[in-house]
């Protein structure tokens, strides 16, 4: 699913780049990425995006996002964390 920037940054609490890629979270608990795909670090693309895309979560709870080079964090309410990306050194 790809989506109008201005659509994405409506309620937008967070956004935060690496050098690969960009991931934002609203005030609905949704979290969009976009950017280098390679390192699969947007998890709805392996190819390089101009557009935005939600990541698929099993919840729409997360209070919190971050990204290293090449992939990314997500944290629920309860504590529970989701990763992505490449994990070549155990980052995940």
């Amino acid at each position: 699913q790809t989506l109008d920037p201005v659509g994405v940054f409506d309620g937008l609490i967070q956004k935060i780049s690496s050098y690969t890629h960009t991931i934002v979270l609203t005030s609905q608990g949704k979290v969009y990425t976009v950017g280098k795909g390679d390192r699969e670090q947007l998890s709805w693309s392996t190819s390089d995006e101009v557009n935005w895309g939600q990541v698929s979560l099993p919840t729409t709870d997360i209070i919190d996002v971050c990204v290293g080079g090449e992939y990314s964090v997500a944290l629920q309410d309860d504590g529970t964390v989701f990763t992505w990306g490449r994990n070549n050194r155990g980052q995940l």
